[in-house]
């Protein structure tokens, strides 16, 4: 496989397995990227391959030779607390933070920065919060709220990703929308 996609990926991309799913007469694999162990927010890797092996297709959203320690200067402790902040008091972090690699493009091209992600979940406003708490300063580096928010009447149906990330869509009723 790496001999068949050489010029498709970055140089060094520390790719991990995901997962790998059979549908419409090939296969496709899931790859993340890591950096030190650490996950890369928001990268992947997906390659599908005919049944005797051609690859025809893959999009590929890692980063070539990330550059950025991996040693955290702001504790995780620290980190949800300053996540916390801005948001309705009392709230607490839905699991423990998870350091990342947070790519934030810019129009030089993109940074890369060690992050702690923080999750809160709130009732009013209705929301499922995701903090980026950056790693070596403390200060937020973005945060944003993942519930959203329509007005719909009728039946909704959409390709969906059935369980996770890089999926296979599926075309499904939305009884929830």
């Amino acid at each position: 496989l790496a001999r068949e996609l050489g010029d498709w990926l970055p140089a060094d991309p520390e790719l991990e397995f995901v997962k790998s799913a059979v549908h419409g007469g090939g296969r496709w694999l899931h790859f993340s990227q890591a950096h030190d162990g650490i996950p890369v927010f928001n990268s992947r890797v997906t390659v599908r391959m005919t049944n005797d092996g051609r690859v025809t297709q893959v999009t590929n959203l890692a980063y070539p030779r990330l550059d950025v320690s991996t040693t955290p200067a702001v504790s995780a402790d620290r980190a949800a607390t300053f996540a916390g902040l801005d948001l309705p008091a009392g709230v607490e972090p839905l699991k423990a933070p998870e350091l990342t690699i947070l790519p934030v493009e810019r129009s030089t091209g993109d940074d890369f920065h060690l992050a702690w992600r923080v999750e809160f979940s709130t009732i009013t406003p209705p929301g499922h919060w995701i903090t980026f708490v950056d790693a070596g300063t403390g200060a937020i580096l973005w945060r944003f709220n993942n519930v959203r928010f329509a007005e719909v009447t009728g039946t909704v149906r959409g390709d969906i990703e059935l369980e996770r990330q890089n999926d296979i869509f599926s075309d499904r009723g939305l009884p929830y929308v």
